[in-house]
């Protein structure tokens, strides 16, 4: 049996016919298992549009026969994510949600927290899902409410004994559960560490047999022991691969590269056409939006980046800055999905961007609470800011002096942060959060663009 995988498509679907040719020639030889380990109902405008619709449409279409619920799966809101679910001909899996009420699974059409899956031949296979604890804050808080993401391994290893005992012979988690690269290696697979490694070195003896992460959109394929692990990188790059067969071990496969007329099994296979037809209707759709003029012509390219300050980062953060008339801007890196092009920025560009609908927020707080804040913000990346310079002695304002730790500042930033996405914010009462009416971060970030200097476009100070 052949198990493969996407994770973290977000709204990809220009990358699935190239999935669809794979996963038809390995048909051709015997079952075939496709799964999908979270986080891909957001992200574009074909997907974003129809919050998530078109994604489950097209999943549909190729077979896939479980997915994870990933945290971005809740952006569109918990109530698409039902619709979504109880649309999809495959099932979401969840072992470790629960709704803090009950401290059960949330009964929603859809969902379970695990599947036995009959094969041609008779083979059976258990299926479990499993989300990050983090989901909690790492999709706005609200889409969460009232729902609780414990520990995954524990979950793992109850479901995977339940999947033995209903005659599973094989056993596979989905798991929206990252590896890191300490090292990277260009496009080469890295060892899985982080919680993918914990999750695999933690499972008991014979519990699973392949486990497929997601969420950190690392490329992964190595065996953990005696299970086969698999990370597939992200927007459909790449398809990961494992071969199982019962009573040996498993054999893990290089990630499958996506790309066009790259050749498979010996020979260059074609997308299906029915499935090239049903994402250039959905891509379609959303055309005539992505193509249309920002308004803004970039004299270069703005980069993001979460390990440092970044051109795109200063000029969100300034737009935030400058729309709410604030003594400083705060993005977080991980809400900067994509790097703006030089040139004329269109549409589709500054959505795939900042594909978030975060309306713009405002808090007043002290220097100390600031200062607090940021560092809670670096715990997830390098936070981006306008108005203020970071270094090792901490936040300064642009003339280079400190914080007063009793004054008054006013920060624009996103929704999200405002209301403790990105952070646990234990200890830090923040007050009110002020959002501004009508006004959405992308918003903010296309009227600073099509304002600025152009020396000032990307400036982290005046």
């Amino acid at each position: 049996m052949e198990v493969l995988a996407l994770s973290d498509l977000h709204g990809h679907l220009e990358a699935l016919p190239q999935v669809a040719a794979r996963v038809g020639a390995l048909r051709e030889r015997g079952p075939v298992l496709l799964l999908d380990a979270g986080d891909s109902l957001q992200g574009t405008l074909e997907a974003d549009r129809t919050r998530g619709a078109a994604v489950v449409e097209a999943y549909g279409a190729m077979g896939v026969a479980a997915a994870a619920v990933g945290n971005h799966d809740f952006d569109h809101g918990a109530a698409a994510l039902r619709d979504r679910m109880r649309e999809a001909p495959y099932p979401f899996l969840a072992a470790n949600l629960a709704e803090r009420a009950t401290g059960g699974l949330p009964a929603w059409q859809g969902l379970a927290a695990r599947r036995l899956v009959k094969l041609p031949g008779g083979l059976a296979v258990g299926l479990l899902g499993l989300s990050a604890r983090e989901t909690a804050y790492t999709t706005m808080p609200r889409n969460v409410e009232g729902l609780a993401f414990s520990d995954p391994l524990p979950a793992a290893a109850r479901e995977a004994a339940a999947l033995r005992a209903e005659g599973a012979s094989l056993v596979v988690a989905l798991a929206h559960v990252g590896g890191t690269c300490r090292e990277r290696r260009g496009g080469a697979p890295c060892p899985a560490a982080g919680e993918l490694r914990r999750l695999a070195d933690g499972l008991p003896a014979g519990a699973v047999d392949a486990l497929v992460g997601g969420h950190t959109h690392e490329l992964v394929a190595e065996r953990v022991g005696a299970v086969g692990v698999v990370q597939p990188g992200k927007h459909g790059e790449h398809l990961g691969w494992i071969t199982l067969c019962e009573g040996r071990p498993p054999e893990v496969h290089a990630p499958v590269a996506l790309r066009p007329g790259e050749p498979f099994l010996g020979k260059v296979r074609e997308p299906p056409g029915a499935l090239v037809a049903l994402v250039e209707r959905r891509r379609q759709a959303v055309r005539r939006e992505g193509e249309e003029p920002v308004g803004a012509v970039l004299p270069r390219r703005l980069t993001r980046s979460r390990t440092g300050p970044s051109p795109l980062g200063a000029a969100a953060a300034q737009g935030l800055r400058a729309a709410a008339g604030a003594d400083f801007g705060l993005v977080n890196a991980g809400s900067l999905r994509a790097d703006l092009p030089a040139g004329p920025l269109l549409q589709g560009r500054l959505h795939e961007a900042l594909p978030f609908d975060d309306r713009v927020a405002v808090l007043t707080v002290s220097g100390t609470e600031l200062t607090r804040l940021i560092g809670q913000v670096q715990r997830k990346g390098f936070p981006q800011v306008a108005g203020l310079l970071l270094g090792a002695e901490g936040p300064r304002t642009c003339a280079g002096e400190p914080l007063a730790p009793d004054g008054r500042y006013r920060v624009a930033t996103g929704e999200f942060l405002a209301t403790g996405g990105d952070q646990r914010r234990k200890g830090l009462r923040l007050g009110q959060v002020e959002l501004l009416p009508g006004r959405t971060m992308r918003d903010a970030v296309a009227d600073w663009l099509r304002s600025a200097p152009p020396g000032r476009l990307a400036a982290q100070c005046p």
